[in-house]
């Protein structure tokens, strides 16, 4: 067994990326993972990968676009439960939609500019595209709040990616 330390490089790879260079708010963001989303998360993804046959490269990719997609939802939540962060209120509710909507698309871009093959480019698309959607369908349960208990459970489900 090795020791991971995936933070550091997952943040390396996002902030290589010229539309996050290009802006300062996203690149904050990114450099403030280790407030918004435990690091076991991550180290869950190089875990799992490894164990499973596949490659470390392939592993810091799905964990970047995992932390940004992770990233995102926790912005889109603060919004939708109305919290008064630090963020909402310096860029608004419009400015902080914005920024989520663009860590949102970052999370995709680290796939499509990696350097995996085609088909474990569009297999790593495919899952980012239906945890997004299962979030934003969870996100949307929690904003109506219908009161059932089935509803309550399936919100729970999905509010993760």
């Amino acid at each position: 067994m090795y020791e991971i330390e995936p933070l550091p490089k997952l943040k390396q790879i996002l902030l290589s990326l010229p539309e996050v260079k290009a802006w300062d708010r996203i690149v904050e963001q990114i450099e403030s993972f280790d407030r918004i989303a435990p690091v076991q998360i991550f180290e869950l993804s190089f875990c799992s990968c490894v164990a499973m046959g596949g490659e470390l490269e392939q592993a810091e990719v799905a964990a970047a676009a995992l932390g940004a997609a992770t990233l995102s939802v926790k912005i889109f939540d603060d919004l939708l439960d109305g919290e008064s962060t630090a963020l909402n209120c310096a860029l608004g509710m419009a400015g902080a939609a914005n920024l989520a909507s663009a860590i949102q698309a970052v999370a995709s871009r680290v796939v499509a500019s990696s350097d995996l093959d085609g088909d474990s480019k569009h297999r790593m698309l495919a899952l980012l595209a239906e945890a997004v959607a299962r979030t934003a369908r969870g996100q949307d349960l929690d904003a109506s709040d219908r009161g059932q208990e089935d509803d309550h459970w399936e919100m729970v489900r999905s509010k993760t990616p």
